[in-house]
């Protein structure tokens, strides 16, 4: 799958991927190995691989009852942790595929919420950076680097850094 037209059902954001090299909805129930926990969206590009998982607290689907979880996760630091699972299971099942990534990986998280203090938003990234692999080809055995680039970011952000790939919010 190339562009992707129709709204991401969770988040009701529309990403158009037509300028990738390959973009796939990689975290879709149902076709996920047990176990694992996969980021929403793998985005070639010419010169990297972007792992993408988008959380849109901003639509009218979400229930205060999704919110009260989405809180007490950022609480307990259960969000963190997700987010580092879904980044190295993601790559744990590509490598199992037999996909190797040789390109510069760059993982984003779209934190859409409004409600989440700057200095918050800043906490989060800062552990979840603290827990991704850096530096690991300076392992002898490790060929390529396992992450290039982390941040947590708005759609806006998206929008600003990766213009080819422009996202709008639909039907909140």
């Amino acid at each position: 799958m190339r562009a992707l037209t129709s709204p991401d059902e969770e988040s009701s954001i529309t990403f158009d991927f037509s300028a990738a090299l390959s973009a796939y909805k990689v975290d879709i129930q149902g076709e996920i190995p047990n176990g694992f926990h996969m980021v929403d969206y793998l985005i070639e590009t010419e010169k990297i691989m972007l792992l993408l998982e988008v959380k849109n607290l901003n639509v009218s689907k979400a229930t205060e009852q999704s919110r009260k979880v989405f809180y007490e996760k950022l609480k307990s630091g259960k969000f963190t942790y997700d987010m580092v699972y879904k980044y190295k299971d993601t790559l744990l099942y590509q490598m199992a595929c037999d996909n190797k990534i040789e390109k510069p990986i760059y993982y984003y998280v779209i934190l859409e919420e409004n409600e989440i203090p700057v200095n918050s938003r800043l906490a989060i990234t800062k552990k979840i950076y603290s827990l991704l692999p850096w530096h690991m080809e300076k392992i002898v055995e490790i060929k390529n680097p396992l992450i290039e680039n982390f941040a947590i970011i708005s759609l806006s952000d998206w929008n600003h850094l990766f213009p080819q790939f422009k996202a709008i919010v639909v039907n909140t």
